[in-house]
């Protein structure tokens, strides 16, 4: 899990819209633990004016990982769903987008489910 240790600067993200919600409790795999976490996705889309095709439309996509005790999966999963259908954002603080592929991008949370809940629970 990423831990902010010292804040000179803070990158916030509203997510307005989100895709797509993806559960993963803890878990070992090849030998390689790893812990609980929820992965959102959400798109951007943009016109551009293509010379050759017209009005094109582009995505950006950006999945933010929240880290998430196993306990609380199913709880975190409840709350971003209701989000969801009251057309609320979600306010997360993380890390600068890493490159994940062709206009695909990932950004880690600072904070853990149970922070984000009360956070965006106000």
């Amino acid at each position: 899990m990423s831990q902010l240790i010292e804040t000179g600067f803070r990158t916030e993200y509203a997510v307005d819209h989100i895709r797509s919600i993806k559960v993963t409790p803890s878990g070992d795999m090849n030998g390689n633990k790893y812990s609980g976490s929820v992965k959102l996705k959400s798109v951007n889309v943009s016109q551009e004016d293509d010379e050759k095709y017209g009005l094109i439309e582009k995505e950006t996509i950006v999945e933010f990982k929240i880290p998430c005790e196993d306990n609380e999966l199913k709880k975190f999963n409840a709350f971003l769903r209701d989000l969801q259908k009251q057309k609320k954002s979600l306010v997360i603080t993380g890390t600068l987008p890493r490159d994940a592929g062709k206009d695909s991008y990932t950004v880690t949370s600072y904070e853990n489910a149970a922070a984000l809940m009360s956070k965006n629970s106000k």
